[in-house]
């Protein structure tokens, strides 16, 4: 089970028509591309601290999930920890 997660307060994700999108910190400029299935995740994580939550997101998004998308979300959130754009509850 994962820590409970907080979206930094500066980050802010920028949709393209493609539905691709782009995380921005506006404290430290950094960026970082995310692509639709990414950007479903992350929407899913600004309303739920739950990784069952987000799944179910994603699953009712998309088609052809394979069985990782619990470990993907995992990875993805601590990609985001990794990157300053995502933190843990302490």
């Amino acid at each position: 089970m994962m820590e409970k997660w907080y979206i930094s307060p500066n980050v802010v994700l920028r949709e393209e028509a493609d539905e691709w999108g782009i995380l921005f910190d506006a404290d430290t400029g950094a960026s970082v591309a995310l692509n639709p299935v990414a950007v479903s995740m992350f929407k899913a994580m600004q309303h739920s601290q739950d990784i069952a939550v987000v799944e179910k997101k994603v699953r009712e998004e998309y088609e052809d999930i394979p069985e990782t998308l619990t470990e993907d979300i995992e990875e993805f959130v601590n990609s985001l920890v990794q990157g300053g754009f995502v933190g843990f509850e302490v």
